[in-house]
C-alpha cells in the first residue's frame, strides 16, 4: 500500500475477501516500518524449469499446491506472483492458458464457491495441456 500511495500514477488495489483472516509468514524485513514492496516486480515463489505459472492473490496458494502435484509427475513449475507483462509474450514456448473462475455471480455457499473458483486440479490440468502432457 505504501508503494501505491507514493506512486505518481493511478493505482488500483484489489483485495480478495476470502483471504481476510488468513495468516501468512512475514520476513523480518517485511515487518520494518520503512519496508515498501515495489510495484511491478514479480516475486518468484518457487523455482522451476518446465513451465511458469503467473498468478496473484488467493491463487498463489492454490498454484503452490498444484506445483507440488506437478513435481511428483516430473514437471518443474516456476511460480511468479504478478500479472505477466506484455513484452514477455515474444519469449513464450506455448500459448498462455488462462485458469479463471466460472462466469457466474460469486456464490456464498462453500460448495458452490468451490465450483465457481479455480481449484488445484484445474491448474494441474492447464499446465499439462500447455506442456503437451495431456490431450484434454
Amino acid at each position: 500500500m505504501k508503494a501505491a500511495i507514493r506512486d505518481n500514477n493511478p493505482v488500483i488495489v484489489l483485495e480478495n475477501e476470502l483471504l481476510y483472516g488468513v495468516s501468512f509468514p512475514f520476513s523480518d524485513e517485511a515487518q520494518r516500518d520503512d519496508f515498501v514492496l515495489p510495484i511491478g516486480k514479480a516475486k518468484i515463489e518457487r523455482a522451476g524449469t518446465d513451465v511458469s505459472i503467473v498468478t496473484f492473490s488467493r491463487m498463489v496458494g492454490f498454484s503452490l499446491e498444484a506445483a507440488k502435484v506437478l513435481e511428483k509427475e516430473g514437471l518443474g513449475a516456476e511460480l511468479c506472483s504478478l500479472v505477466m507483462e506484455s513484452e514477455a509474450f515474444d519469449y513464450l514456448d506455448a500459448p498462455p492458458e488462462r485458469v479463471t473462475g466460472a462466469d457466474v455471480p460469486m456464490p456464498y455457499a462453500i460448495n458452490l464457491e468451490k465450483a465457481a473458483l479455480p481449484q488445484i486440479d484445474d491448474i494441474v490440468t492447464a499446465v499439462k495441456r500447455t506442456t503437451y502432457r495431456s490431450k484434454k
